[in-house]
């Protein structure tokens, strides 16, 4: 019985510790599983710090650099995209503008949004110390651009602001290794918008950042939690893999020039004088790549269109009076047309392309004043320049004290638009922008044949983008690479038509500076360089070929080419060696194939 007993009591004892021993430690695994932490808002200089960090950098559209808010604190300068902020953005875009300053070069992208400056500024030369009086140091060379107008480019820069607006200083940019880059990022925006931008959460620093590894794969967060999203590397795995390992010419890479908005479509901040020369040089690209088109229609269009604008005067006089049919001047038959002497054959007659001969033809400004996209947008950016100085003026008539100088400021800004007529001033505008162009090395002098007037009638709708919803499918379908547009110029008032001086007999005329025309003449400057004997060419010169710097001083030989630059060689050169009737013989020389 004892026996028994003491099993009992071992059991009962060993059960009871068993149970004292496990309860605690099961109430001290639970306890740390409960969170009620609340992150904390981080502070204004802590966002600021952390937009210089890497994974701060945010792709996004450029009409989102404009939507962007700006940071309340005095000594933080950052942006706002949406929850998120942001210093540094990353862009996809064609490039649309070129200019080359003292400083850097100010390219213009276009993603089918907006268009932006971006400036890249070029460490200055490193000159070295000479003694001697009689010194004279080298010219500085240019910079070169990264690609000619119409190359897709990624841009990486810090937004900053320029006046009233916004522009981009370039830390990286790099041309697009496939043409898949521009869809995708679009994608990637969009995903970033619904998924981390558009979020109503309060935004957190992350703590725990992926290791940096490519701009390209990088995703900036706004949570300490990953997000899932759509990378680079994740979409259209199959065609961006076959078009990275199969060959591509080198100079095909687009089908058509790359498109813009239509001018109609330009908001009120955009209408200024760069915008203008932008979309200018856009449409003598354009037109100038253009073949010439054999549509009946359009012929007969024009046809009947110029028979309509036979001038009136002189004229036969009524049937009725058959004493006297000698045609007599006489007053016009409407008070508000202006007598206009009959025009010279062939300048101001609207023919069709398919009469005139082939070849390169140069752009006039009667011309250019005459397409009605450029005119209309000539007309609304002078009218937006006139707003914003009589807004200027309203400004300073308010601050001003005394009550005579206020009564005066208020009087001029009231006679600003009426002071001059838009006409004039859009022609100094059409002018302004010649003369910008062919001093950045755009366009050149021409003189060969000149492009007929166009016709009034007509629209250049092809070489604008369509607008592109929200819901439509990215791709090469999409409708952003559409053709047409719904919307049509503003009417052309009479007396602005009337304002249109007639066209000069020898009119100065402009031809784009695209490789395929400068092409032309890099071969015919190689075949003179080849027929020179060495030692005229100079004595830099060792073995077969020619650089590019011998070539741009033969072309310099002309004052035509004084603004053109090697950029521009450059891409004449790949063009003739895409057609085969040039090749690199090694160290950048080149000869003209046999």
């Amino acid at each position: 019985m004892s026996f028994t007993s003491t099993i009992e009591r071992h059991t009962q004892q060993s059960h009871v510790s068993g149970t004292i021993l496990l309860t605690p430690s099961r109430k001290r695994s639970a306890a740390p599983e409960v969170k009620d932490e609340i992150p904390r808002r981080p502070t204004t200089t802590e966002i600021w710090r952390w937009t210089f960090t890497r994974d701060a950098v945010a792709p996004c559209f450029i009409d989102d650099i404009f939507n962007m808010e700006e940071s309340t604190g005095k000594e933080a300068d950052f942006f706002w995209l949406g929850r998120v902020p942001c210093r540094t953005v990353q862009i996809v875009g064609l490039i649309v503008g070129v200019r080359v300053l003292e400083k850097g070069i100010q390219y213009s992208i276009d993603d089918g949004t907006a268009v932006i400056d971006c400036f890249r500024r070029e460490p200055a030369p490193q000159g070295t110390a000479h003694s001697h009086p009689g010194y004279a140091p080298p010219q500085q060379v240019p910079p070169k651009p990264i690609g000619p107008v119409g190359t897709a480019v990624i841009v990486v820069g810090k937004v900053a602001r320029r006046h009233d607006t916004r522009e981009i200083k370039v830390n990286n940019i790099e041309k697009c290794s496939s043409s898949n880059d521009e869809p995708i990022h679009w994608q990637r925006v969009r995903a970033l918008h619904k998924s981390s931008y558009s979020r109503p959460e309060t935004f957190v620093i992350p703590t725990i950042t992926a290791s940096y590894t490519s701009s390209s794969k990088h995703v900036p967060g706004g949570s300490s939690h990953p997000i899932a999203l759509t990378t680079p590397s994740d979409v259209s795995a199959t065609p961006a893999s076959s078009a990275a390992s199969s060959p591509v010419k080198p100079a095909k890479p687009q089908s058509s020039p790359p498109k813009l908005r239509h001018p109609s479509r330009l908001s009120s901040r955009h209408l200024t004088d760069v915008t203008f020369q932008k979309y200018m040089m856009h449409y003598m690209h354009h037109t100038a790549t253009d073949p010439p088109s054999i549509n009946e229609d359009s012929d007969m269009e024009t046809i009947s269109y110029s028979l309509s604008k036979v001038p009136s005067t002189p004229t036969k006089l009524s049937r009725s009076r058959h004493l006297d049919e000698t045609p007599r001047p006489g007053p016009s038959r409407s008070v508000h047309r202006t007598p206009r002497p009959r025009e010279p054959p062939g300048r101001l007659t609207f023919t069709s392309d398919m009469q005139q001969p082939a070849g390169p033809r140069g752009f006039t400004l009667s011309h250019l004043r005459r397409v009605p996209e450029l005119a209309d947008m000539a007309r609304r950016v002078v009218k937006a320049e006139a707003k914003r100085r009589a807004r200027e003026e309203r400004k300073k008539a308010k601050e001003a004290t005394e009550p005579y100088a206020r009564s005066k400021s208020i009087q001029i800004a009231s006679q600003l638009e009426a002071k001059e007529k838009i006409g004039p001033r859009a022609k100094r505008l059409f002018q302004f922008a010649a003369v910008r162009l062919l001093r950045e090395g755009s366009i050149v002098l021409w003189d060969g044949s000149v492009r007929p007037l166009p016709n009034p009638r007509s629209s250049a709708n092809s070489m604008w983008k369509a607008d592109s919803t929200s819901n439509s499918t990215l791709g090469a379908d999409s409708t952003v690479f559409s053709s047409t547009s719904g919307t049509q110029p503003e009417e052309l008032d009479e007396d602005d038509v009337n304002e249109l001086s007639d066209p000069e007999q020898n009119e100065e005329a402009y031809h784009p500076l695209t490789p395929t025309f400068l092409s032309l003449h890099v071969e015919k400057a190689i075949g003179a360089l080849a027929n020179v004997p060495t030692v005229r060419v100079g004595q830099s010169r060792s073995g077969r070929g020619f650089t590019n710097e011998d070539i741009l001083k033969c072309l310099r030989k002309d004052d035509r080419w004084r603004y053109a630059g090697s950029w521009h060689v450059d891409g004449a050169l790949d063009y003739l060696k895409t057609e085969g009737r040039a090749w690199c013989v090694g160290k950048g020389k080149w000869e003209l194939t046999v």
